[in-house]
């Protein structure tokens, strides 16, 4: 019954987004009927999380919690809003107490994102597994898990991951996006341009999109690098596209542009510390002066 009801309101927020406020405001008079009614808690909050007031969100959501404790879908959504938030320790336990109510694929999901944001892996992983264990048909699940193996353990193994939700669905743009990436890093130029295709085609005036397939590109065909790159700039795209743009114009290819940039980064954060350094050496001298003037002083 619930999930209908969200059904009916997500529908009610995408063509009706202009009468919110009436919504809202019908939903308060029947408030003033039921006070207690959690379901009704959970319209108003389910409205406010749609419109992106999540802080209204979660007071109406953790009314329904406290007055209905054994719902998931109420701890689902409020550890929803508190994640939109930027509250992550208590979105994480809210989403605990949801699984520990059912075992739902969906906030184990969420979890692994959350438990990956704080660098908790093990955790990540657990909850990506677990996911994946209740529902293995959701393409996202395992592209979420590639994401975490990529950084954590094997590339080898996040790459079979991402097939993995290709296979389940061909066009999720996410694979397809980190796919890019994964194989240029490893010289696979034709495939990271097959993806990268796939991914540009999806949304041809997304910057990122664009600058992507201008990577790509570079590695094989500079004027087909700055093609794409223009349309990045043009639609949009920050000074990285830029950055890059100036990179494919004296012919050097992503990787080299990457590559300088790191080491330009390496050579600024050594030249910090050493920077550092010297200011702590100056600090120390200026106060072992001052003690020896003090000495002087008291004599």
């Amino acid at each position: 019954m619930k999930m209908i009801l969200i059904f009916i309101l997500s529908c009610f927020y995408i063509y009706a987004n202009a009468d919110i406020d009436s919504e809202i405001n019908e939903i308060n008079s029947l408030l003033k009927i039921t006070p207690r009614d959690p379901e009704l808690y959970f319209q108003r909050g389910y409205l406010y999380y749609n419109i992106e007031k999540y802080d209204r969100a979660i007071e109406d959501l953790e009314k329904c919690v406290r007055f209905e404790p054994n719902d998931k879908i109420y701890y689902f959504y409020l550890a929803k809003s508190y994640m939109k938030g930027e509250r992550i320790r208590d979105s994480i336990n809210t989403f605990q107490k949801c699984v520990r109510l059912n075992d739902y694929a969906e906030a184990y999901f969420y979890l692994g994102i959350l438990y990956s944001k704080v660098h908790e892996n093990s955790s990540a992983l657990t909850s990506f597994d677990r996911a994946i264990e209740i529902n293995s048909n959701e393409a996202k699940y395992w592209a979420g898990r590639a994401r975490l193996k990529r950084d954590i353990v094997n590339i080898n193994e996040a790459i079979d991951d991402y097939n993995k939700a290709l296979e389940i669905d061909p066009g999720f743009v996410y694979a397809h996006f980190d796919l890019v990436w994964i194989n240029i890093e490893q010289n696979n130029i034709n495939l990271a341009l097959q993806h990268a295709r796939v991914v540009n085609f999806s949304d041809m005036r997304n910057p990122i999109y664009c600058d992507t397939l201008a990577c790509a590109y570079s590695e094989i065909n500079i004027k087909k690098a700055i093609e794409f790159e223009l349309k990045a700039i043009e639609f949009g795209g920050d000074l990285d596209c830029k950055q890059k743009l100036k990179a494919f114009k004296n012919g050097k290819t992503y990787l080299e542009y990457k590559r300088e940039n790191e080491r330009i980064e390496k050579e600024r954060k050594q030249q910090e510390l050493i920077e550092k350094v010297r200011r702590e050496r100056i600090w120390e001298e200026i106060v072992e002066k001052n003690k020896e003037a003090n000495k002087k002083h008291s004599r």
